[in-house]
């Protein structure tokens, strides 16, 4: 954190050489305060990471426990070992989640090539909806929309954005799936519900990483990964969560958008 006084004229070779070494500093500590900021994430991650898996694999343990001591009648096993394996799908969703995270975080190995994000928000809402076929839906899209991206990840995205409707809504709350253009060549993606909202001081943080709502089952790594992508692919995310619902908005650069007739 100390500099050499500049003392000498900036054309003179001392002063380049003041000006040179002062800058060196300066890119080293920056280098140094990132990575400690880095080492800090790390710690908190794994911290958090430890904790999420521990839960679920003390209900597993718990319930195979009671199996193996026979306090649990016969009868009512079937029911003890389907919430063992629910916990067990839960751990396997947190560490997939895990272990995309950290591919992204160690080196983002997003593809670039034309992807028709109209085809990627069709093909993921038909998913959903044959999860819950009755749950009311708008889409408003183009009949193309080009984006250069990763389609695969993009995908994750708009499954995520679903998948957070429908465990944080009725069945009977409406979805809207919308893509629209915007000035200076960027597209929006837009999935908003009607369902009761999200609570300000979870809203704050939705994007960070084990963040849920006390009613939540899921990973808390869902908007996290919607998040990471996002910003892989030069873009923004953002929430607005409210009594009468909330709405996720994707912005992506760079689009050719065609409009339906």
């Amino acid at each position: 954190d100390r500099r050499i006084p500049a003392g000498a004229p900036a054309g003179t070779e001392v002063g380049r050489l003041t000006a040179a070494v002062n800058g060196m500093l300066a890119r080293i500590q920056a280098a140094l305060a990132d990575a400690a900021r880095s080492q800090e994430r790390l710690r908190v991650f794994v911290a958090d990471a430890s904790h999420e898996l521990r839960t679920p694999l003390t209900s597993i343990r718990g319930y195979i426990e009671l199996v193996r001591k026979g306090m649990v009648p016969v009868d009512a096993r079937p029911d003890v070992l389907r919430r063992a394996d629910e916990e067990a799908v839960r751990m396997a969703t947190i560490v997939d989640d895990l272990l995309f995270l950290a591919r992204l975080d160690a080196e983002p190995a997003l593809r670039h090539e034309p992807v028709d994000l109209t085809i990627v928000v069709r093909d993921a809402l038909a998913d959903a909806l044959a999860v819950q076929p009755g749950r009311p839906t708008r889409l408003v899209v183009p009949d193309r929309c080009v984006v250069t991206g990763d389609r695969a990840a993009l995908r994750r995205v708009v499954t995520n954005l679903l998948a957070n409707v429908r465990a944080h809504t009725p069945p009977d709350a409406a979805v809207r799936v919308a893509i629209t253009d915007r000035p200076q060549g960027t597209v929006t993606l837009s999935v908003a519900d009607d369902g009761p909202g999200i609570p300000t001081d979870i809203a704050d943080h939705a994007f960070d990483r084990f963040v849920r709502t006390d009613s939540s089952t899921g990973s808390g790594l869902g908007l996290a990964i919607v998040a990471e992508i996002v910003r892989g692919h030069g873009g923004d995310v953002a929430l607005d969560g409210n009594t009468a619902g909330t709405t996720v908005t994707v912005t992506l650069p760079t689009g050719t958008f065609i409009d339906s007739a």
